[in-house]
């Protein structure tokens, strides 16, 4: 058994967590099954498309842009969210 701490475990404890992972597995196939392709189809962002941010003096590939678009909708929505940046070194 892969799972950390396993050793400190009583040995019923043992059997309930093996049960639950063959249980999960089956959950796993599962769902995995009921997924139909077209949920994976990437749809277009409904919302208001903004202009390019204040100061911004590059211009924003069509992605970016609905990007910038729906982290402003996510904002004004109090849900908030990350931009995140990559530093190439």
């Amino acid at each position: 058994m892969q799972v950390d701490g396993h050793h400190k475990l009583k040995p019923d404890d043992i059997e309930l967590l093996k049960k639950r992972i063959l249980e999960s597995e089956v959950e796993r196939k599962q769902e995995m099954e009921e997924l139909r392709p077209d949920e994976l189809v990437q749809k277009t962002f409904q919302g208001e498309i903004r202009p390019h941010p204040p100061g911004l003096t590059a211009n924003l590939l069509p992605f970016q842009v609905e990007g910038f678009s729906w982290m402003v909708a996510q904002e004004k929505r109090d849900r908030g969210g990350i931009l995140g940046k990559a530093l190439l070194i």
